[in-house]
């Protein structure tokens, strides 16, 4: 009994797990010359309609620290959709934090 517990436990740590799994979709943000845009692309054709959330820290043109969020529908072959873009920034002080799941039908 021993040995099985020890071979499933080791089997359970071993195979990947959803977190581990690909993500569907792409993004990528840039906020330079006094604007910031936020792109994305739905990349896996099998995967269904993506529900997504994004929250991104930018420094604006006066030096305050402003947080944008927004959500959005990436649909499968969507490349290069603009899901944010704004103006009065500097730069960005962090990466965007992007959040999809599979939406409901």
């Amino acid at each position: 009994m021993k040995r099985f517990l020890a071979q499933a436990l080791a089997a359970a740590l071993i195979m990947p797990t959803a977190v581990e799994a690909a993500q569907p979709y792409a993004c990528g943000g840039a906020a330079l010359a006094g604007g910031a845009q936020l792109i994305c692309s739905h990349i896996d054709p099998t995967a269904p309609l993506q529900s997504c959330n994004f929250f991104w820290s930018l420094m604006t043109t006066d030096d305050t620290t402003s947080v944008v969020q927004g959500t959005f529908l990436l649909e499968p072959g969507t490349s290069n959709a603009v899901v944010y873009q704004g103006f009065g920034y500097n730069m960005a002080l962090a990466n965007p934090v992007i959040l999809c799941q599979s939406a409901p039908k």
